[in-house]
């Protein structure tokens, strides 16, 4: 990332908090994002007709596209400006709202959240490069990281409520438009808080890596969509074409000049124990939300907002396991 200057840290206090909500603010929507849709599947199965398979692709895509586009996200704020990355990332995640609150079926609504996840993945490296060019060094970054990290949190708790309120008063399709205007307040207040950056490099990052990684998720998750409707052939045969791109992603981190990621930093053995952990903490929650959001609403025949705040108020291993004895 760009080196912070001396024009960045003088910036007034209240500026540089104003730049901070900017950045929580949609930091804030792709965490409710990603909670709220799993209180929604029942009502959004109901509308639409989605078979299981369509309906686990409501949460699969976005997650996909989130996590296999993050790292050309970030080459995207470093060669084209983070201002401008972070702007069109906040801009296409408010458009693909409006399409998701509108779909009509499950190609338009799986399209939809997988546009959702672009945007988020170009937004957020993006905002963080814009945090810690704007707060200097030391204790002012680390406690503006601080929030902003823990706004990403609270999003993900404010989806779970937020959902199930909106799709039981009005609709499921106003869980996805409650996000328009606080979008176009992120990309209005980026506009006139964010300083504009010109990049200091001009070579072309490693487009091809991140290409890789995407393609890579998309294919085990697609595999995985097949499998669940039993189709063993096709499902084995596409995540096949998921071992030629990443073996390519692996050949390049361990034998290329120029390495995806930092091999010091992906070698290290915190980074990898905290990876590792993460990936199995987030992927326990995710699947829980989605198995005891959709079990709840329909086994028990729960109001739409009694999942989220029991989710909130206990954790997820309270809705894996509800108390007993239904009157």
């Amino acid at each position: 990332m760009t080196r912070t200057t001396a024009s960045t840290t003088s910036r007034t206090p209240v500026r540089r908090r104003t730049l901070l909500a900017v950045m929580c603010t949609a930091l804030l929507l792709e965490g409710m994002s990603l909670s709220s849709t799993n209180i929604q599947l029942p009502a959004i199965q109901r509308d639409l007709g989605l078979s299981d398979s369509s309906l686990s692709l409501v949460v699969a895509a976005f997650l996909a596209s989130f996590a296999g586009l993050l790292m050309l996200g970030g080459q995207c704020a470093d060669a084209f400006g983070r201002r401008r990355v972070f702007i069109a990332g906040v801009g296409l995640f408010g458009a693909a709202s409006i399409l998701a609150g509108a779909a009509d079926g499950a190609v338009q609504l799986v399209t939809a959240r997988a546009l959702q996840g672009l945007g988020a993945a170009l937004s957020l490296p993006a905002a963080v490069s814009i945090i810690t060019n704007t707060f200097e060094e030391g204790r002012p970054r680390d406690q503006a990281l601080a929030v902003y990290s823990a706004t990403g949190a609270a999003g993900f708790g404010l989806g779970l409520l937020a959902a199930g309120a909106s799709t039981e008063l009005l609709d499921w399709r106003w869980g996805f438009w409650v996000y328009v205007p606080c979008a176009l307040a992120a990309v209005i207040g980026a506009v006139t808080s964010v300083p504009a950056h010109r990049p200091e490099s001009r070579t072309s990052p490693p487009w091809g890596s991140s290409l890789l990684i995407a393609w890579t998720l998309v294919a085990v998750i697609a595999a995985a969509a097949m499998a669940q409707n039993r189709l063993w052939g096709l499902s084995l045969a596409t995540a096949a074409t998921a071992l030629v791109p990443a073996a390519w992603f692996l050949t390049l981190q361990r034998r290329g000049a120029s390495p995806p990621l930092p091999r010091d930093v992906v070698s290290a053995r915190p980074v990898l124990i905290g990876v590792g952990s993460l990936a199995l903490g987030f992927g326990t929650v995710t699947s829980s939300l989605f198995l005891a959001g959709t079990g709840l609403q329909e086994d028990l025949a729960t109001a739409l907002s009694s999942p989220g705040s029991r989710f909130s108020r206990r954790g997820p291993w309270s809705c894996c396991c509800p108390r007993s004895g239904r009157r």
